[in-house]
C-alpha cells in the first residue's frame, strides 16, 4: 500500500463497553473529517464494545483489527499502526475523550516537525466514575535536559519515525510511554507543542488486582528499561536509584521477595545512602513496617508519573 496524507488516529480497547462510545463520539465530532480510525481490539471478553463502535461506521473511516489473543496495550498499539499506510499518527485509549479541534491543532502545528504534543487535563476519578479532582498539565517535551513524557492523546507522530525506534516496547510495561519518549528523543526528533488543553486524561482509580499486575510489571521490567536508556540514564544515578527502590518497594507489596532484594540491593548500589540502607533491613526482615513504606512509596511513585 502507498502511504496516505490522511492521518489515523489508533484506538486500542479491551472490555471498554462503558466508555467506548464517548471516545468514538469525540472523534466524530472532530473539526475535520479527512482521518482514519484504527480500532484494535484486544481480545475483549465479549463483543459488546465492537458492537458498539461499528455503530459509527457511518460517521468515521473506521477499520477494525480484532486480535484473538490478549497481546497488552503496547503491542496492541503496533498493529494499529502497522495496519494503516497513514503518514501521520496518534493514539487513544478507549476513555480518553479529546475536544473537536484536536486532530486539526496538531496537525495545523506539526508543519516539517516529526512531533507536536499539545497541553491536556487530568480528571482524576473514583471507582465508580466520579470526579475527585481536574489538573491542567503542560504539553509534553522531547527535550532531553527538561521534558515530560508523551501520552496516548498528547502527540501525532510521523508514522516513519515511530516505526524506526520500535515502536511501543511491551518488554519497558508499564513504563512503555517514558521508553517511547525516551526512543524518539535520542534520534533527535524535530518537536513542537500546542499550549492548549485539547486532551481528556481520564485516570481512574484501580482496584488491587491492577495495582498488583503493574508493581510486578514495574519490578520486572525497570531492570530492562534502564539498561536500554543508559544513554539518558548514566548520569542520573540519583533517578536510576529511586527507580529502582520504587520498583523494589512494589515487588516487595506483591510477594515478588527476590525481586525485591536484588532491585534494593542494586539501588544501594547505584547511590549508596542509609535510607535504601534501611529499607534493604526492612525487606529482609519482611516486617509490616517494610510493607507498609512499600505501600506509600508505590503511591507517592504513581501520583509522580501522572504529574511527568
Amino acid at each position: 500500500m502507498e502511504e496516505s496524507s490522511r492521518p489515523a488516529v489508533i484506538v486500542t480497547m479491551r472490555d471498554a463497553e462503558r466508555t467506548i462510545a464517548r471516545t468514538l463520539s469525540c472523534l466524530a465530532d472532530q473539526t475535520v473529517a479527512d482521518f482514519d480510525v484504527i480500532l484494535v481490539d484486544d481480545c475483549s471478553s465479549s463483543s459488546s464494545g465492537l458492537e458498539i463502535a461499528h455503530g459509527f461506521s457511518e460517521c468515521l473511516n473506521l477499520t477494525v483489527v480484532a486480535l484473538d489473543t490478549n497481546l497488552g496495550v503496547a503491542e496492541a498499539k503496533n498493529r494499529g499502526v502497522r495496519a494503516t499506510q497513514a503518514e501521520l499518527v496518534a493514539f487513544l485509549d478507549s476513555d480518553d475523550e479529546v475536544l473537536p479541534e484536536w486532530l486539526e491543532s496538531l496537525t495545523s502545528a506539526l508543519g516539517d516537525r516529526d512531533v507536536v504534543s499539545c497541553a491536556y487535563l487530568v480528571r482524576e476519578l473514583d471507582e465508580a466514575g466520579r470526579l475527585l479532582r481536574t489538573r491542567r498539565m503542560l504539553a509534553p517535551c522531547l527535550s532531553t535536559d527538561s521534558w515530560r513524557q508523551l501520552l496516548s492523546g498528547t502527540f501525532l507522530v510521523r508514522r516513519d519515525l515511530f516505526l524506526s525506534v520500535g515502536g511501543y516496547d511491551q518488554a519497558a510495561e508499564p513504563m512503555d510511554n517514558l521508553d517511547l519518549s525516551l526512543s524518539l528523543a535520542r534520534t533527535g526528533a524535530r518537536h513542537v507543542t500546542v499550549d492548549r488543553e485539547l486532551f481528556i486524561y481520564n485516570a481512574r482509580k484501580t482496584g488491587k488486582a491492577k495495582r498488583d499486575d503493574y508493581a510486578q510489571k514495574s519490578a520486572l521490567n525497570i531492570r530492562y528499561f534502564l539498561d536500554k536508556h543508559r544513554w539518558y540514564y548514566q548520569s542520573r544515578r540519583k533517578e536510576v536509584a529511586r527507580s529502582l527502590e520504587v520498583a523494589a518497594t512494589g515487588a516487595a507489596r506483591t510477594g515478588l521477595g527476590r525481586d525485591a532484594g536484588l532491585l534494593i540491593l542494586r539501588a544501594f548500589w547505584t547511590r549508596p545512602n542509609p535510607k535504601i540502607g534501611l529499607k534493604m533491613l526492612l525487606f529482609t526482615l519482611a516486617t509490616p513496617l517494610g510493607a507498609g513504606v512499600a505501600r506509600w512509596r508505590e503511591r507517592k511513585h504513581i501520583n509522580r508519573m501522572i504529574d511527568a
